[in-house]
């Protein structure tokens, strides 16, 4: 015949039922609100685009290891483009504001149209999306080689109406780590935080 249990014995069966039903709700809890995976795909081997070397819209010419220590938004695009590279900038403007216009992170059109997209050209036109967006051009060897480093194709043949149109993060140590597809720029916004707070890259 089994002893009765005490009133003693019983407290201690609720402590341990009820510390092991907090710890449940606790881990179930954590799993819950695990932020979800950002939506850029993230390069294993980050590429070093310190070096890629262009031209601004004031002519001055710019390295990209220029912004080391900012994060850095870039597109490949061009002026005269009617509608991917308009909507890109646009919702590249929109996930900017929304995140508050964070004075760390930097955007800027690389155009593969140098021909062209002069400074004078580039500029005024990628301010109209945000007046602190930058626009880089340079001569066609330049921007070939910074398109190669962004991996980056684009119709060098007649008019660029074909080009790769994505946006890559390049982090604060001046390598790409991430990219943005066309139906992933949508979530910028909510992935600049995280972004953002990635200090070592």
């Amino acid at each position: 015949m089994l002893a009765p249990v005490t009133r003693a014995q019983r407290t201690l069966l609720w402590t341990v039922g009820l510390l092991a039903a907090g710890i449940v709700a606790y881990g179930v809890g954590i799993v819950l609100h695990r932020s979800p995976p950002l939506a850029g795909q993230a390069l294993q081997q980050p590429p070093d685009a310190g070096g890629v070397t262009l031209v601004d819209s004031h002519g001055q010419t710019v390295r990209l290891s220029q912004f080391r220590g900012d994060l850095l938004l870039v597109y490949f695009g061009y002026t005269r483009c009617a509608d991917t590279c308009p909507l890109t900038m646009q919702r590249l403007a929109k996930a900017y504001r929304d995140a508050g216009s964070p004075s760390d992170v930097k955007v800027a059109m690389i155009s593969v149209d140098p021909k062209h997209d002069t400074p004078g050209v580039l500029g005024p036109w990628v301010r109209k999306f945000d007046p602190s967006f930058l626009g880089l051009t340079g001569s066609e060897s330049q921007v070939a080689a910074a398109a190669k480093t962004f991996m980056i194709g684009y119709d060098t043949t007649g008019e660029p109406s074909d080009h790769t149109a994505v946006v890559e993060v390049v982090g604060r140590d001046s390598h790409i780590r991430y990219i943005y597809g066309q139906s992933d720029i949508v979530r910028l916004a909510d992935d600049l935080p995280r972004l953002r707070a990635q200090r070592g890259s």
